[in-house]
């Protein structure tokens, strides 16, 4: 028996030691991080399972059962339990700067208790089979293992709370992720669990129970376990979210849940917009859904992420006919999701997608359709990453899950030019076919080589203005897999800010210091300017920057960071180095937006070098009402564009657009891009005849250049808000 358990000790070590090497050589686990101790949960829970298995012999064993096996297996256990911490703090110390602290937070609140929780598991199958409990063991494991795929498929939820692995945050990656109160609740809730499991083992055992009502008590304790899970907000159910979001407005083609108290004109827009891009997007796939589309609107991130699990990402359930949203992103992302959701009446697979999930094809149908990154068409920002050297091999891109190998803007822009280009030679009913079958020979009658050489050979015959500055902001980043400590500086970048909001920048400062130490991210280093700038230092917040800003030159962080640079010189009178760094960003002319500020900056420079500072340091209200004064002589359309985002009520809006839009004469590229922004500004208050003609005035015939999509697309809705939104809104049903 001694030599039994010796085998499989050293059996165990060794599947434990070169599944934790190995997790060292891969990004995101190669350090104490949750990744490792959410890995090592699941690893541990098994081993420790089978071990509870294994040492326990009822008929040998006295005094409480579960002491009992404990004392047996002692030294497996304190061996095995530290094992994995020992090879992640040594593989921590090697291979970065990343604090410690936060894995051995993780390690404490997931990987041990999933440890003990196995080990009960394993003891209480053993107690309870005479035969067949490795078996049992495993089968248990995996149930438990893929329960959250049942919560996935039924819950509106992307986020996972597991007594296995304590928690995932959600199957789109979101970096923030800390061990916070809830957290600690559920593992709590878990222990409460067990113990429960505990307490039955011991009064079968004594006989005080008999084995049915030990199992029947078991899995009542189980259902119950499940059954609160929701209560007690460690899932979200359909009801709950819809409660949550508490006000509901239906449409033609959509129920739409939100909360916030929100400009009834703003919602009411948005409700259209729904409308809008379901007709759009219907007439483009030739498919209509059965039945009303469920659209969440969460107040901001924190709410998503609590409900919903992805705080940042907007995201389509195809399978259950919802998308959900943040009100921030709505207008960039609705289009987008929305063809997610009526892409499911040709989907496959229990999910209704593409065929193998293959995310190449989810996401690049969308694109086609969507056909808008930042104001870019798929196939001219497509141009401008291969002309930059950032082309992609289209039969790696729909291959496995090579899609996110790259930056994602990449995968996602290529992956849509393709799908473009596709329906505009096949049709869509053939792009319909390869979205759930991916014998390209049969639908297209080429393979899928044949037709990346044909993309790219038409894609050489788009024209565009090259611009390597342009590439860079697009695609300069890197894959979270390449990122230094994502989760840990995240969270701490998170609780920094919340410090700044409070205006205690002595802390916040601190905090930002300590994560650039070791992160070297632009969170952090942007927080710690703003924070030393809000403490009057400006001369350490330029030396900071100074110093600092070649380790983002390659990054598409380098523009706003110039921007900042250029500000901060100015700060400290430094006027000949400000206006060398405006200078230079608006030689780079890497998006109109950098361009527009710098304008302003110039503008002010110009009056005076105090008018300058002075615009550079006041609020939001004061900096609209300096903007608006420079604009009553004759318009900088440069301006507008900031004018509108500092707009913060209807009543800002309506008046700003009352005074500029008249005046308005579209020359060149930058008047065009203001007319534009005018013109949806007004959609949002409602004011479509506005909207309509400031539309018109947008389009420029005489200048061809990227933003001509943008501007037909913009005016043929404000064209179809003007004909038909009060039809439209005629069928609208508040709750």
């Amino acid at each position: 028996m001694i030599l039994v358990r010796y085998k499989l000790q050293t059996f165990l070590t060794l599947i434990l030691v070169i599944v934790n090497l190995f997790l060292t050589r891969l990004p995101l686990t190669q350090i104490l991080s949750y990744e490792f101790c959410a890995v090592n949960g699941i690893i541990l829970f098994l081993i420790f399972a089978l071990a509870g298995v294994k040492y326990s012999q009822p008929g040998e064993l006295s005094n409480f059962l579960l002491l009992s096996v404990l004392k047996e297996s002692l030294k497996f256990f304190s061996a095995f339990i530290f094992l994995p911490l020992l090879i992640g703090i040594g593989s921590t110390l090697l291979q970065s700067n990343c604090p410690l602290c936060d894995g051995f937070k993780f390690y404490l609140t997931i990987t041990l208790p999933s440890a003990l929780f196995g080990f009960i598991t394993g003891v209480t199958i053993r107690l309870y089979s005479k035969r067949f409990f490795y078996f049992i063991t495993v089968i248990i494991f995996l149930l438990i293992l893929l329960l959250p795929l049942v919560e996935f498929y039924l819950n509106p939820q992307v986020y996972f709370y597991n007594p296995i692995f304590g928690f995932f945050p959600g199957t789109i990656y979101d970096e923030d992720i800390s061990v916070d109160f809830k957290l600690i609740s559920y593992r709590f809730y878990n222990l409460l669990f067990f113990m429960i499991i505990v307490i039955v083992n011991e009064l079968y055992y004594r006989k005080i129970l008999n084995k049915t009502k030990a199992i029947i008590a078991i899995a009542f304790s189980v259902l119950i376990f499940i059954f609160l899970k929701p209560f007690l907000g460690y899932s979200t159910t359909e009801g709950q979210l819809n409660n949550a979001l508490n006000k509901h407005l239906e449409t033609e083609h959509f129920k739409i849940f939100y909360s916030g108290n929100y400009d009834n004109k703003n919602i009411e827009f948005i409700a259209l917009l729904h409308e809008y891009y379901y007709e759009y997007i219907a007439e483009q796939l030739k498919e209509k859904s059965d039945s009303k589309i469920s659209s969440y609107i969460f107040e901001n991130e924190d709410q998503k992420r609590n409900l919903f699990g992805a705080g940042k990402a907007d995201v389509a359930k195809p399978w259950l006919n919802h998308i959900y949203l943040n009100y921030n992103s709505i207008y960039e992302t609705l289009k987008h999701e929305i063809v997610h959701v009526l892409s499911a009446k040709f989907g496959t697979t229990p999910l209704k997608v593409a065929d193998n999930f293959n995310p190449a094809k989810i996401e690049g149908l969308a694109m086609a359709v969507e056909n808008d990154f930042d104001s870019y068409t798929v196939d001219y920002i497509c141009k401008l990453a291969v002309d930059s050297g950032k082309k992609i091999k289209i039969t790696e891109l729909f291959s496995g899950l090579n899609f996110f190998g790259s930056v994602s803007s990449l995968s996602y822009v290529f992956s849509g030019a393709f799908f473009n280009y596709l329906i505009n030679e096949y049709g869509i009913e053939k792009v319909k076919s390869f979205y759930t079958d991916s014998d390209t020979k049969k639908i297209f009658g080429k393979d899928l080589r044949e037709l990346e050489n044909d993309f790219y050979s038409r894609l050489d015959s788009v024209k565009i203005d090259s611009n390597k500055y342009t590439a860079r902001l697009y695609f300069g980043g890197v894959p979270v897999f390449k990122k230094f400590c994502p989760r840990t500086a995240a969270s701490e970048t998170k609780k920094a800010w919340k410090f700044y909001n409070r205006k205690d920048f002595t802390r916040a400062g601190e905090l930002f210091e300590k994560v650039y130490e070791y992160s070297k991210s632009y969170a952090s280093l942007f927080g710690l300017q703003f924070t030393l700038a809000n403490q009057k230092k400006n001369i350490d917040a330029e030396k900071l920057l100074a110093r600092e800003i070649n380790n983002f030159k390659v990054t598409p962080y380098i523009f706003n960071l110039e921007l900042l640079l250029g500000d901060a010189y100015a700060s400290v009178n430094k006027f000949n180095e400000a206006e060398e760094m405006y200078d230079s960003l608006l030689l780079q002319n890497s998006s109109i937006a950098y361009t527009n500020q710098v304008q302003i900056r110039k503008m002010f420079a110009s009056l005076s070098v105090d008018s300058l500072k002075h615009y550079l340091n006041e609020t939001r209200k004061r900096k609209l009402n300096m903007l608006v004064r420079q604009n009553r002589a004759s318009v900088n359309y440069f301006a507008i564009p900031t004018i509108l985002d500092l707009c913060e009520s209807r009543e800002e809006l309506e008046k700003i657009i009352g005074q500029i839009k008249d005046a308005v004469i579209v020359t060149n590229l930058y008047s065009g891009y203001a007319a534009y922004k005018l013109s949806f500004a007004a959609m949002t208050i409602g004011d479509y005849e506005s909207a309509k003609q400031l539309a018109v005035k947008s389009i420029n015939k005489n200048e061809i250049n990227y933003l001509s999509h943008a501007v037909v697309e913009n005016l043929r809705l404000a064209n179809w808000l003007y004909n038909f939104s009060t039809e439209v809104k005629s069928r609208f049903k508040y709750q």
